[in-house]
């Protein structure tokens, strides 16, 4: 039995957008929806409705941009926000398995095939540096949270270090 299916099954969805890893579950508190987040230090205590908005000027407009990407299956607008980590990782995973290799494109592919949240609300946006962390309803409707990290002066989604495989733990078919 190939033992890699499930990981990448599992890593697909602890990644991007599911509770399963770097989550952060809370209390819904939504309780002046219609302010928009601040783009402070500062946590903004506030939730936002999906925009339409393809921009990236800050991690919420990052991952409304990427929601947005992944409702319509656009891959190369998803590959724009999605950070270097991110990108290799997805990589990494399409070439773990021997038998059927898949590109970057196809691992995206079958994320956007994955349930997601019906809409892309936000809340508690907060910058430190070029790094960063928004809770985002999941397609459960509960609050989940995602890192992000600027690259290159726009923000994409990441990896929390804490989530990264080490470089001494690499992933390899060949081991056990």
């Amino acid at each position: 039995m190939n033992k890699t299916k499930p990981l990448i099954g599992f890593a697909i969805t602890a990644i991007f957008f599911s509770a399963a890893t770097s989550c952060q579950k809370g209390a819904n508190q939504n309780t002046t929806a219609n302010q928009p987040v601040s783009n402070t230090n500062q946590t903004a205590n506030t939730a936002t409705p999906a925009t339409s908005s393809n921009s990236t000027g800050t991690p919420t407009d990052a991952y409304k941009t990427a929601y947005t990407a992944r409702k319509n299956k656009d891959i190369e607008g998803l590959k724009k926000v999605l950070s270097k980590d991110i990108l290799e990782f997805f990589t990494m995973m399409g070439d773990a398995d021997d038998k059927k290799k898949k590109s970057l494109d196809d691992m995206l592919r079958e994320l956007c095939d994955r349930p997601q949240a019906v809409t892309a609300e936000t809340r508690n946006e907060k910058i430190d540096g070029d790094k960063a962390t928004i809770e985002y309803l999941d397609e459960k409707g509960e609050w989940g949270s995602i890192d992000f990290v600027k690259e290159d002066g726009v923000w994409k989604l990441t990896i929390d270090k804490a989530d990264k495989p080490s470089s001494d733990n690499k992933l390899d078919p060949k081991k056990k």
